[in-house]
C-alpha cells in the first residue's frame, strides 16, 4: 500500500482552498452530501509558492489539505476508464501565478476498513478522545487501485497496481510506501 505524494520536494507543495472549502471536504473526503454544489460553482484551488507555471504543468498529481487528491488532465484522460469503479473525476481549476489551469479532483468511491487499530499508534487527549498518530495498515486487503478508510475518512491509499500503472504511463507522481501489518 502507498500514499500518494506530490513529486515536488518543497514544503510549499499544497493546494489551498479558494472557494467551497466545506462542500469540497464534505463531499470528496468525508463522503457527506452530494455533488449538487458543483452545478453552481467552479472549484478553484490556489497553488502554494513552491509551484510556478512551468513546474505545475509537469505534475500529474497535486495535493490539497484534508486528503484532497487532484490529478492532471493527462492522468484523467489516460486512466479514467480503468479507475471508474474506484475513482470519479470532477473538473477543477488550479490558480498559479494568476493563471487558471485545468485539473481534476478525485472522489474515492471505495471505502474499506484498512487500518490495523491494534498495531497503530494513538495519542489520547485529556478528555479521553484518541487521535490516530501513526497508522499501520492491514495486510491482505483486496482492492484494485484506490480506497479510503471507512472510519478514518481522511486516510486513503493506493495499490501497487496503481503505482505500476502510473510508472508505465510516466506520470509525475511520488508514492510513499506505508507500514503494513503481517
Amino acid at each position: 500500500m502507498f500514499k500518494l505524494s506530490v513529486a515536488l520536494f518543497n514544503e510549499y507543495h499544497y493546494l489551498e482552498f479558494v472557494n467551497q472549502q466545506n462542500n469540497i471536504i464534505n463531499f470528496f473526503t468525508l463522503n457527506k452530501g452530494n455533488d449538487t454544489f458543483l452545478n453552481f460553482t467552479e472549484i478553484i484551488f490556489k497553488a502554494q509558492k513552491g509551484f510556478n507555471l512551468k513546474n505545475i504543468r509537469s505534475f500529474d498529481y497535486l495535493e490539497g489539505f484534508m486528503d484532497i487528491h487532484v490529478f492532471s488532465e493527462r492522468f484523467k484522460n489516460s486512466l479514467e476508464t480503468i479507475l471508474k469503479d474506484e475513482i470519479i473525476f470532477y473538473p477543477c481549476k488550479v490558480l498559479c501565478e494568476e493563471e487558471k489551469i485545468t485539473f481534476y479532483i478525485a472522489k474515492f468511491i471505495k471505502y474499506m476498513d484498512i487500518i490495523d487499530e491494534e498495531a497503530s499508534e494513538y495519542s489520547t487527549f485529556s478528555d479521553g478522545v484518541k487521535k490516530l498518530e501513526k497508522p499501520v495498515f492491514k495486510g491482505g486487503i483486496d482492492f484494485d487501485y484506490a480506497v479510503r478508510d471507512s472510519k478514518e475518512l481522511i486516510i486513503s491509499v493506493v495499490s501497487n497496481k496503481f503505482v505500476e500503472l502510473s510508472k508505465k504511463n510516466n506520470f509525475k507522481i511520488s508514492f510513499d510506501e506505508l507500514k503494513v501489518s503481517v
